[in-house]
Formats: structure tokens, sequence, C-alpha cells
């Protein structure tokens, strides 16, 4: 009788994924802690840190609170951060326990090919932490890294005066939408209004002197806690056009809006980025951070407006 003997990739988790975004960008929200403690962790978890220090030698020591309200002791020490190439370091409950991880990051030009292995001490450490599911939870924690990622390029958060219901109804219902999407002086016509995943928004914002169309692609909605959507600027039969100011601005920003419920305000955090960008594209989209931010808070102040009002 042959006994099977264990091999190295019985003890391994192997995981990539490409991620659209240049591999400094994507290795930033690895190493960076206005980044790392946001997007770690499957969906539906979070983790509250008690100390971090993001270097050779320096470690993260955080708790993980899973959606059952149930909460994870967890600990990273790092043992090689090569930028922008490569991360190793050990995870475990507490100091010297747990297993090791290696990270690498391939440039693919606009693109990243993220590589990540995960060594356990054993074959059936492995096999057992496979049978809890840490597959498809890995799977979901580079699902919430590709976010980040994709929304790093501006990050605005506002407190509005009514309910998140409100709120969330002021993005999600188009008749609400209309009237405060606009700048000042312009009006809103939707010409097509399909609020669901994968369904567009089609609208045209004027004044006396010109008109600017826009486009909205829904990708994913929660009421009332969460609307993803590409949007675009687009021609008058609903197809993504290049911005009027220039050449160089990204085609689709894709967008993310959070809706937190806090002392019956409403907390708004939306995160955007270029999607599937050039690296010049990328560049103006940077530059063009200080001007987006001030736009933003004339929207949002007309948001604000629009809900101290109370609906039309």
């Amino acid at each position: 009788m042959t006994q099977a003997t264990a091999t190295a990739s019985d003890r391994e988790i192997v995981q990539e994924r490409i991620i659209d975004a240049p591999r400094a960008l994507v290795y930033k929200a690895w190493t960076d802690p206005a980044h790392l403690p946001v997007w770690f962790g499957p969906k539906g978890f979070s983790c509250t840190t008690q100390a971090i220090d993001l270097r050779v030698g320096g470690h993260w020591t955080f708790t993980m609170h899973g959606p059952d309200g149930k909460d994870w002791p967890n600990h990273m020490a790092f043992a090689v951060m090569e930028a922008p190439s490569r991360l190793e370091f050990q995870h475990g409950a507490a100091p010297g326990e747990g297993f090791q991880v290696v990270v690498t990051f391939e440039d693919l030009g606009v693109r990243t090919r993220l590589r990540q292995v995960i060594t356990f001490p054993s074959a059936e450490e492995c096999a057992a932490v496979k049978g809890f599911g840490a597959v498809e939870l890995g799977q979901q924690t580079l699902d919430k890294l590709a976010e980040r990622v994709a929304t790093m390029g501006l990050r605005i958060t506002r407190t509005f005066d009514a309910p998140r219901e409100r709120v969330y109804q002021a993005w999600a219902d188009p008749e609400r939408f209309a009237q405060w999407w606009t700048p000042k002086g312009f009006s809103v016509e939707v010409k097509q209004a399909e609020i669901r995943p994968g369904g567009v928004l089609h609208y045209c914002q004027r004044n006396d002197q010109m008109e600017m169309w826009g486009r909205i692609e829904y990708v994913e909605l929660v009421a009332p806690e969460r609307i993803v959507f590409k949007n675009s600027f687009s021609n008058p039969d609903g197809g993504i056009a290049r911005a009027p100011f220039s050449a160089d601005f990204p085609l689709q920003i894709y967008n993310v809006l959070t809706f937190a419920e806090q002392d019956g305000k409403t907390v708004l955090e939306m995160g955007g980025g270029p999607l599937e960008a050039t690296e010049a594209e990328r560049a103006f989209f940077a530059g063009m951070n200080a001007s987006m931010q001030a736009g933003f808070k004339g929207t949002f102040d007309g948001l604000a407006a629009y809900l101290a009002e109370g609906d039309a």
C-alpha cells in the first residue's frame, strides 16, 4: 500500500486577480494606512485598528468584525515590502501564529495582475481553512480591494440633515434626481431612466447658452445603503462621448456611494476614479481633483437645499 505524501501545493491557497489600475496604485492600497483597513476582509466585514505600522518589521494589529457580530483578532507582521512589486507578511490571530502570505504585483500597463499565495504550516490546516470557505472569502476580499482602488481618485464625505431613505431616494428616483443634479442656472431633462443594475439614466443639462448630455450606468443598487454606477458624458443618442473640455478626461468614471444613518442624519461617502483609463487620462483626472471637489461641493449644496425643501 502506497501512502500519499503531502506536497507544497497542499499547503497553499493561490489566488489571482487582474485589477483595472496601475500597479503603483494597487500597491498603495495595500501599504497606505488610509486604505488597507478600509477594504481588507470579506464582504460585510469591517476592521478596527489597534496599531498599524506599514513598513518592513512593522505590524498591523486589528479586530475584524463579522456581519454576524462576531469579532476576530488579527495580526500581520511585515517582512518584505518591495514597492511596487512584492509584499510578504505573516498573518494570524496573534504574533507568531498563522500563515505566510506573499503578494506580487505584475505591471500590465494600465492594469495590474495581483497574485496572492497563502502558505499554511500543514496540509491539514490548509484543508480546514478551505472547508471554512477561505477561497470564496478571499475572492470577496479581492473584490473589495478592486473597488477601493477604482475609487481612490476622488473621495468626498458629506453629512445631510435628512434620513437615509430620503437621501438614497434623491439619487435613485429619476424625478427627484433631476431636481438637484445640475449646475446652478441649468435645468435637467431625463430622456431615459432604468434604475436597476445594468440600466441607464440618460439626461441633458441645459441653460440658454448650452446643453450637456450625461449618462449613468448602474452597477449595483442596495436600498438604502449603497449605489454603484459608471458615469460619463454622452451624446443625444445615449452613447458615451468625450468630455467637451478635454480629450484627456477619462471616458468613464466608476463611483461608489454609501449611505450611513447617524443620529437621524445621513453620512454620504462617495469614491470615484477612472475606468479602463490610459496613463494620460489618469494623470488628467488626478490634476482635476481640486476642481472636482469644488464642483461636487456645489452639487451637494444643491442636494442639501433640495432635501431641506422637502419632496416636490
